[in-house]
């Protein structure tokens, strides 16, 4: 029988799958990926497990694409709205572990990117703001704690 395939929302269709028409598929077998068209632009982010303790929910971050002139493209405003339970590891052991998390752009971020065509796939550079430092104490953090450890034995 022919079935139609409908998306819940409007948007444009990516890693299309399925090309035969009149094909069988298997139950649960994914047909192709839809970019929603209307909706915050969504940032999957790669957080190494050394920095884990510093990301929290609702920090903000800046975001720049590589794929832009870095000279006239401004900093996007974003939001860091999800982090996984658990560290993803890969296999053949090529990338050190890290958490998966996800970004989402702004209403004032979408505002800049106006201008700019995004394009599902584009790397993405994200910076997640987690505090601030002194000048001073950036330059002596790796010797203080150095000095922690220093004259102890064992």
């Amino acid at each position: 029988a022919n079935t139609d395939v409908r998306a819940p929302t409007d948007g444009i269709v990516v890693g299309l799958s399925v090309h035969t028409v009149g094909g069988v598929l298997a139950p649960g077998t994914a047909l192709m990926d839809v970019v929603p068209k209307n909706e915050p632009l969504r940032i999957d982010v790669q957080i190494p497990t050394t920095l884990i303790d510093k990301v929290r929910i609702g920090s903000p971050v800046d975001i720049t694409f590589p794929a832009f002139n870095q000279r006239t493209t401004p900093q996007i405003p974003g939001d860091f709205v999800q982090v996984a339970a658990d560290a993803t590891t890969d296999p053949q052991g090529r990338v050190p572990p890290f958490y998966r998390g996800q970004v989402i752009v702004t209403t004032d971020g979408m505002k800049k990117l106006k201008s700019y065509e995004i394009k599902a796939g584009m790397p993405a550079e994200v910076f997640i703001r987690t505090g601030e430092r002194t000048m001073l104490n950036y330059l002596f953090k790796p010797f203080l704690d150095r000095m922690k450890t220093a004259l102890t034995e064992e």
